[in-house]
């Protein structure tokens, strides 16, 4: 991993198991990891870092109880969202970092950490407040 990989923005390590939800193995592999053996990629269970692609608030609050445990028990927890949700103004429903803020607020978490990922998506780490 280089050190400005995706996998190094969001705190992994060579050997990690990092949790995807929200986007299939593949396409998550390819954001991820520049190094295909570097990290260990898995939809369910244990854990080093999660990172869970969201596509709106309704997408965040349908996976609002997990979002809140992980990050209750796992250090490196990171909510994708794609760019470009400020571009409909006035949507209370669009995704940016605004509205995840205030959504992370009533759920008592914070962001901790914002990156890019690619041209599409952001990542921001979230934390109990």
């Amino acid at each position: 991993m280089t050190p400005s990989s995706n996998a190094t923005k969001l705190g992994a390590r060579h050997g990690d198991v990092v949790r995807v939800v929200g986007l299939a193995l593949a396409e998550a592999s390819d954001l991820l990891d520049d190094d295909a053996s570097a990290l260990r990629l898995t939809t369910r269970g244990r854990a080093d870092v999660v990172v869970r692609f969201v596509r709106g608030l309704a997408d965040a609050t349908r996976g609002a109880s997990a979002i809140r445990h992980d990050a209750d028990t796992i250090p490196r927890v990171w909510l994708a969202y794609q760019k470009g949700g400020s571009t409909r103004a006035g949507d209370e429903h669009a995704l940016h970092r605004d509205t995840l803020h205030r959504w992370l607020g009533e759920h008592d978490l914070r962001i901790a950490t914002l990156v890019s990922l690619s041209a599409a998506w952001t990542a921001a780490r979230v934390r109990p407040r």
